[in-house]
């Protein structure tokens, strides 16, 4: 995370703008606080290939390549958002060909119990550039020995 070297009052002003400028009063805050059932999500992904979504989002390397790709939705998309989302696309992109499937309010919290399920594992080191710091040091040992 980058850090900008803002004082205290410039990072309440910044915050206090991206309140007011950034965020859609339609997007519940908080929403579903709780975590998801086996059953629900169960239930989301089930009503996900029921309503045709696959045709046009992908998952993994399964689906369509139309809409965006999935495969993550859950870590880079805010549950509330996801709801609102499927409740009217069109409010939040107008010009995207997502069309408004008139789910009903059962529907989209299942639907996004199922899209907030979805998120890449965890890198292990070994899927990463970064040595851990323990094994710089025994390389660097290494190198350094006799």
């Amino acid at each position: 995370m980058p850090h900008f070297h803002l004082t205290d009052e410039e990072a309440r002003i910044l915050t206090e703008h991206v309140k007011v400028a950034l965020m859609n009063p339609d997007v519940p805050h908080n929403f579903l606080p709780e975590d998801p059932t086996p059953e629900e999500v169960a239930k989301g992904k089930k009503l996900y290939f029921d309503k045709g979504c696959h045709a046009c989002h992908q998952i993994g390397a399964e689906g369509g390549a139309v809409g965006p790709v999935l495969t993550d939705a859950g870590d880079r998309l805010e549950n509330g958002y996801i709801y609102a989302y499927l409740l009217n696309p069109g409010a939040f992109r107008p010009e995207a060909p997502e069309p408004n499937y008139a789910f009903t309010k059962q529907e989209a919290i299942l639907l996004t119990r199922f899209l907030s399920s979805l998120k890449e594992p965890a890198a292990t080191p070994a899927e990463t550039d970064e040595i851990p710091e323990t094994q710089e040091n025994e390389k660097a040992e290494e190198v350094h020995r006799p």
